[in-house]
């Protein structure tokens, strides 16, 4: 009886993948002419809602690894992944380093970090890049493990309290009938939910979860068996792993949402206490307000803004230093919405590397290497916000990693030692990557705007004053010098490095903002055409291109590329939205709809 139902959903699984039904769940799939893996834009859709998952960066991968060609796999979440853009993150930085260092060979470094990303995700991430004979990998996560997929505080599908659980459901959605259940129940809005695009941090806000949440320990548990498993992985491929701790921002950001301990009641003089010193931290009154933030963290040390203002009180006082950075680490281990990697995460993984088997495994420890004024740089200086590095706090990151990197390398290739060599600076890395003074105003101002004037950031204490301040600096920094000939010297400079470097297709999507800013879409198009030919099921790069046609007036046009790209995902609202924005022209006196820009 068990044996014809079983041999039904055999068949029924046989039928659906010759019929190619569902979405692919590797990380990379075969381009269209074969010759090449590129980058699987559905695979964020077996952990997110297919509406809001996030993609991986767009890459192309040549199938056959040649003798002198270096493979390296960057894995992780958003701050790996590069965000604001993946066009300059850490890996981008670390590509420009390596081709510097070692000219005869073809380096490779991919980006397959992912936004929201925990472990959970990055372990199955690992798994397919070790089948793409990688040399080295390097694993930067930690921030996503309470918020991302299977996480205590998530807001993505199930939980489960045991790793077995996690790894079956994960497994589950390997097969095509799974696939199609879950695009049937998302299409209907039956089973993630109607949410129509990302809403980013904003969604967790509800989801708090205290440093004494039992919960976390499962955290732990997991973090610990999958940051295992990406090293057994790693290791049965035959490639070194570099393991990096996760640095964060404790100098320079509030603690998003803070609580009393359950069990605290004395409430009404806690909040007097600390309303008292603000008050005198307002009025510069640093050694009282010091005094002030230090009876509430005495009356309730569960309190993260307690412990982040009396760590500001004392750096504005010149008080103890050390004392400063101790109550800064505890405001962030206390912070009931948990987008930062915790001290234990990094723990766990600095005791794992310590016992790997020698040679297989290097521990980077980014976090001690980065601690807030080492090296004469603050975290205000490294970061834009919480987790996300600054340009130079990327290209501090890839230099220490060039550092661990070095070595492996001349081993794996029998290349000599050579103590002279040089690290290009800064200046020499942003020009290598097409980054200038236009795309630093613009991802500033992206942050400023779209992440820290929203939620969860306008919950933080002292937010309002905070944002006003950085909005003023952000004004003056840029003033005069954001002009139309500033704007052409910077679509010459990408243009220069295209020419230069015609495969990168990251400086190919900066060269498309240029254009796009300085309305030539006639170049544009050129440009994605170029993109679409390489990767011609890249919904995003048809969405683009559709764009320009739409800005030229060539409605025709546009409207068959949005359908192409809804064809490959129609969840995509970019193309939804314009598509209907079209239709709706068609209609005599009706232009109240306003297009969305589709650039990446």
């Amino acid at each position: 009886m068990i044996l014809l139902p079983l041999l039904f959903f055999v068949v029924l699984e046989v039928i659906l993948r010759m019929a190619g039904a569902g979405f692919p769940t590797r990380f990379f799939v075969a381009a269209t002419k074969g010759e090449a893996y590129v980058t699987n834009l559905k695979f964020g859709w077996r952990f997110f809602p297919p509406r809001v998952a996030r993609w991986p960066s767009p890459q192309v991968l040549p199938r056959i690894k040649a003798p002198d060609d270096l493979r390296i796999f960057v894995l992780g979440g958003s701050a790996a992944y590069g965000t604001p853009s993946d066009c300059y993150g850490f890996v981008r930085i670390l590509q420009v380093m390596l081709d510097d260092r070692f000219p005869d060979l073809n380096v490779q470094v991919v980006n397959a970090a992912l936004t929201a990303a925990s472990s959970h995700v990055v372990l199955p991430i690992a798994q397919d890049c070790a089948e793409l004979e990688p040399d080295l990998f390097v694993l930067y996560m930690g921030n996503n493990e309470v918020i991302g997929p299977y996480g205590a505080g998530s807001v993505f599908g199930r939980k489960f309290s045991a790793p077995w659980a996690i790894r079956a459901h994960i497994r589950l959605q390997s097969f095509a009938l799974t696939r199609v259940l879950r695009e049937l129940m998302d299409w209907n809005g039956t089973d993630w939910g109607n949410a129509e695009s990302w809403q980013g941090m904003a969604a967790f806000t509800e989801h708090r979860i205290s440093a004494d949440d039992p919960r976390l320990e499962n955290v732990s548990r997991f973090f610990r068996q999958n940051v295992n498993d990406i090293i057994d992985a790693a290791s049965a491929s035959g490639a070194h792993l570099v393991a990096c701790t996760v640095k964060v921002n404790v100098g320079d950001c509030p603690p998003f949402a803070s609580e009393n301990h359950p069990k605290f009641k004395d409430t009404a003089i806690f909040d007097t206490v600390f309303a008292r010193a603000r008050s005198e931290f307002g009025s510069g009154g640093w050694a009282q307000a010091a005094a002030g933030f230090a009876r509430c963290v005495e009356l309730d040390g569960e309190h993260a803004d307690s412990h982040y203002w009396l760590k500001k009180s004392l750096e504005a006082g010149g008080g103890d230093e050390t004392l400063a950075r101790h109550h800064a680490e505890l405001a962030k281990e206390k912070d009931v919405l948990r987008f930062r990697a915790s001290a234990n995460l990094n723990s766990i993984l600095r005791e794992r590397c310590k016992n790997a088997p020698k040679g297989e495994v290097t521990l980077l420890d980014i976090d001690r290497d980065l601690s807030d004024g080492s090296g004469g740089l603050s975290d205000s200086e490294l970061f834009y916000e919480h987790v996300h590095f600054t340009f130079l706090g990327n290209f501090e990151v890839a230099s220490r990693l060039l550092k661990a990197i070095d070595p492996v390398v001349r081993k794996r290739f029998a290349l000599p030692l050579d103590s002279q060599e040089t690290v290009p600076d800064l200046e020499a890395c942003a020009t290598r990557l097409g980054y200038t003074v236009v795309e630093h105003e613009r991802y500033d101002r992206f942050i400023l705007e779209e992440m820290m004037g929203k939620a969860p950031f306008t919950g933080q204490q002292g937010h309002e004053e905070r944002h006003a301040r950085l909005l003023r600096e952000h004004e003056n920094k840029y003033a005069g010098i954001l002009t139309s000939k500033t704007e052409a010297e910077a679509l010459a400079a990408c243009r220069e490095q295209m020419d230069i470097h015609p495969d990168d297709l990251y400086v190919r999507r900066t060269y498309l903002n240029h254009c796009s800013k300085l309305d030539q879409s006639e170049e544009a198009i050129q440009v994605l055409e170029h993109l679409v030919e390489r990767q011609p099921k890249n919904y995003f790069f048809l969405s683009m291109l559709a764009g320009e046609h739409m800005s030229l007036g060539r409605d025709e046009s546009a409207k068959q590329l949005f359908k192409d790209a809804l064809a490959i995902n129609p969840y995509y609202y970019v193309a939804r939205h314009n598509l209907a924005v079209l239709r709706a022209r068609e209609q005599p006196g009706d232009s109240k709809h306003a297009s969305i820009s589709p650039s990446l």
